[in-house]
């Protein structure tokens, strides 16, 4: 499944010791993505993120997931989530995971 999710990063300020960056997610599958997680590099610690929950960070190696209000990417959906850290650096080397359904899923079949 994840050949078929676009990642897309971006840094939307910097305001020199620390900055705000940004990760879209973009299904380009048939299927759907649910309960996905996000590993990458970031050289700079997170300290707060909106729209992602971070499950771990060690040496510069992150791994997020999905928040509860977006933990499904259908078909052809975008879904974004932002961050603020301190230094600098850019996020590289992602990997996401997921579940794939050909169709919505039913929350309450997931939890």
């Amino acid at each position: 499944m994840s050949e078929s999710i676009s990642v897309n990063y971006s840094e939307v300020q910097n305001w020199g010791n620390g900055f705000q960056g940004q990760i879209s997610l973009t299904n380009n599958g048939d299927s759907n993505l649910v309960n996905w997680d996000l590993d990458f590099d970031l050289p700079a610690e997170i300290d707060n993120i909106w729209d992602a929950e971070i499950i771990s960070n060690g040496n510069g190696s992150y791994s997020i997931q999905n928040a509860p209000w977006n933990r499904e990417i259908t078909a052809g959906e975008t879904v974004t989530l932002g961050f603020t850290a301190n230094g600098g650096g850019t996020a590289q080397n992602f990997n996401i995971e997921g579940s794939s359904f050909n169709s919505p899923s039913n929350s309450a079949s997931i939890f």
